[in-house]
């Protein structure tokens, strides 16, 4: 009994099969044809519907990386994670990281958006691009860049982070305190551009320069505690005085997307 060897496997159907017998007649001719090809046809019926379907559903669960993930190969990030966080909590910045019930857990999100308001850069680049999920993606995406090295340089540290988260939320928390009446028409900044006013509070109230600063003997938590609430209403109320007088000349109704825009951002602090 004779034995058959079979190799190259391919699953060839239709305009591809054509393709390929065209190619191997060109290349080797009729008869090495004849010798080296098998026609096999597998009636499957409702296995084969089967098959895809499961291959469709699998394929939905294929982790495509993305800019996120690859921040681990940045080696201030990685300095960061290598850093002694046990007094603080603990740092990840993978994509679905939990903590224990313990410790606090500094995600990446909530990282970048409390360095990017306390950035010690000179314009509100930063903490326009983290304020939305899409500008994260922007951010992390542009690992080496001046604005990037703005928030993650090589001179961060835990405790800078936990200032900086610290304050961040401080501020987000004292504008959701604000009156609903504070909200109304230039008011609407507060609720699309929060990150706008927390920027700002945070810089008249917190030595940013010093943030990562272990040996500061300037009082964070406290003046955190005690004074950003508070000059967080004086900026709200500022910012929106200044956006009444810049809505003034750009005209038309208040609308989200136009204090969402860097360029109105900027005209309002150029407002003065």
């Amino acid at each position: 009994m004779g034995a058959l060897h079979v190799y190259g496997v391919e699953c060839i159907d239709g305009l591809q099969r054509l393709c390929t017998v065209a190619d191997g007649l060109d290349r080797w001719g009729p008869a090495h044809l004849d010798r080296a090809t098998v026609r096999l046809e597998i009636h499957c019926g409702r296995a084969r519907d089967v098959a895809r379907d499961l291959h469709d559903a699998a394929y939905r669960h294929v982790n495509v990386p993305t800019a996120q993930d690859r921040l681990v190969r940045c080696p201030n990030i990685q300095r960061l994670m290598r850093s002694d966080w046990e007094k603080e909590g603990s740092f990840s910045p993978w994509r679905g990281a939990s903590a224990g019930p313990s410790k606090r857990l500094y995600t990446m999100p909530v990282v970048t958006r409390g360095l990017a308001c306390l950035s010690a850069g000179p314009g509100p680049e930063a903490a326009h691009l983290a304020a939305t999920d899409e500008g994260l993606e922007v951010l992390w995406g542009s690992v080496g860049s001046a604005l990037y090295l703005e928030i993650f340089h090589d001179r961060m540290s835990p405790l800078g982070v936990v200032r900086a988260v610290d304050a961040y939320e401080a501020a987000q928390a004292a504008l959701r305190r604000l009156p609903a009446r504070a909200r109304e028409r230039a008011g609407h900044l507060i609720s699309y551009a929060p990150d706008l006013v927390a920027r700002e509070a945070c810089r008249k109230t917190l030595p940013v320069a010093g943030l990562h600063d272990e040996q500061s003997r300037f009082d964070w938590q406290g003046r955190i505690e005690r004074d950003l609430p508070a000059e967080v209403e004086r900026t709200a109320a500022d910012l929106v005085r200044r956006y009444e007088a810049v809505h003034a000349r750009l005209g038309g109704k208040h609308y989200k997307g136009e204090v969402e825009r860097l360029d109105v951002w900027r005209a309002i602090l150029a407002e003065g």
